[in-house]
């Protein structure tokens, strides 16, 4: 795990390096090294998305939120989760980090509420695909086919690579009509596996083809 954690770490500083103003990887980059347990390194990766792109302080209050969760700072958490499942309410991982604030708050009325709101409120409507990174050394790969796809109009939620892919698909079904898996072999092939929940039917698509495969289902 340790080293599948250092492979997508390499991946966010060799991105950045590429681009000293990307947002985005910055806010990635706060998602790896809350995984890793460095929290002081992801607020600063989380604040320097915020400086980059002050403008999408709505998009990055997960990330903030779960930094000072990690960081063992609940009461700075709080706030920025609370925005965050206001703002996007189909985002599970802010509903799930906010349950596990509030409980660690004592706050355990509020904590049970969030959390049987995640079997319910959150459900519809549903996105129209749920990324499922396979490993952390896919998530850089996950957060820029997902950007990709919200160009395209698309509604398009990201996974943890740190989830096992029952975990995964049961997350995906709760939010999203398909699924679409990214592994070391879609990466490299292009060929991207999506699973649409109503029919059971899984197939693999040219990632050029996602758009009208996705929108016709």
């Amino acid at each position: 795990m340790q080293k599948q954690y250092d492979h997508a770490l390499a991946e966010m500083e060799r991105a950045i390096a590429l681009d000293s103003a990307l947002a985005d990887g910055y806010a990635a980059l706060a998602i790896v090294l809350s995984h890793m347990g460095r929290p002081e390194e992801a607020l600063r990766a989380a604040e320097q998305a915020l400086r980059l792109k002050p403008n999408g302080v709505n998009k990055y209050l997960y990330v903030i939120g779960t930094a000072y969760a990690v960081a063992g700072r609940p009461e700075a958490a709080l706030t920025p989760l609370q925005r965050s499942v206001g703002r996007y309410p189909n985002l599970l991982g802010a509903h799930l980090e906010l349950a596990a604030v509030y409980s660690e708050l004592g706050r355990e009325a509020e904590a049970q509420a969030e959390a049987a709101a995640n079997g319910t409120s959150i459900a519809e409507p549903k996105l129209d695909a749920y990324i499922a990174p396979m490993g952390t050394a896919q998530n850089a790969a996950a957060l820029a086919l997902a950007r990709e796809l919200r160009h395209q109009g698309l509604s398009i939620e990201v996974g943890d690579g740190n989830f096992r892919l029952k975990k995964s698909f049961e997350a995906a079904d709760r939010v999203a009509r398909n699924i679409i898996i990214l592994g070391e072999d879609e990466v490299a092939s292009g060929q991207i596996t999506i699973k649409t929940f109503v029919t059971g039917e899984q197939v693999k698509v040219a990632r050029a083809e996602l758009r009208a495969k996705l929108q016709s289902v």
